[in-house]
């Protein structure tokens, strides 16, 4: 058994009949926290496959044709979840910020953009950048990694004449999302 505060196998377990909307709330947040760390986990397996060539050595002509036949889900959704997992290679901070369950999927594509428009500087950015998505709202969050990508690319030309500075950069995404806490 799970010795984790947010053990998958009681969250599993609980059942949402009967809970106050207090009591629902909490057990959502759990559920997405869950499902967050679970998503991290599956994106980690797929970086390996990906790695591996496992795909192509089980007669596949990519990870995300595999991966598809394998989970059932479209081809374009498997493809997206390989990006993610290829994006999640160059990225730690968000990396490990997903696999704690402190930003979900669609946060880490918001950063997976914001990386592959300015890669030194998203690099340089990342605690601070990874901190304001994680804190910031589902609504909050697009105009948060645009922030950072103006300050990034003031330019607009994908990071040609774009040399921000990491406190520069930090500080415009701090103020739009104030000091959030993700949701635990």
């Amino acid at each position: 058994m799970c010795t984790e505060v947010d053990c998958a196998c009681e969250a599993l377990a609980e059942k949402p009949q009967g809970r106050s909307p207090a009591g629902l709330g909490d057990g959502l947040r759990r559920l997405a926290r869950l499902r967050a760390r679970t998503d991290a986990r599956y994106a980690a397996w797929i970086a390996e496959a990906e790695r591996t060539h496992a795909a192509e050595t089980e007669g596949f002509g990519s990870t995300s044709e595999w991966l598809a036949v394998l989970s059932g889900e479209p081809v374009p959704v498997a493809r997206r979840q390989v990006a993610v997992a290829e994006a999640l290679e160059q990225m730690p901070e968000a990396r490990a910020a997903f696999a704690a369950g402190e930003v979900s999927e669609s946060k880490v594509r918001l950063l997976a953009e914001a990386q592959a428009l300015a890669p030194e500087q998203s690099h340089k950015d990342a605690a601070s950048l990874v901190a304001a998505v994680a804190g910031a709202s589902p609504q909050q969050a697009p105009q948060v990694v645009a922030c950072w990508k103006r300050e990034a690319d003031p330019e607009g030309d994908g990071g040609a004449g774009g040399t921000a500075s990491s406190a520069a950069s930090a500080a415009p995404v701090q103020s739009l999302v104030g000091h959030a806490a993700p949701l635990r």
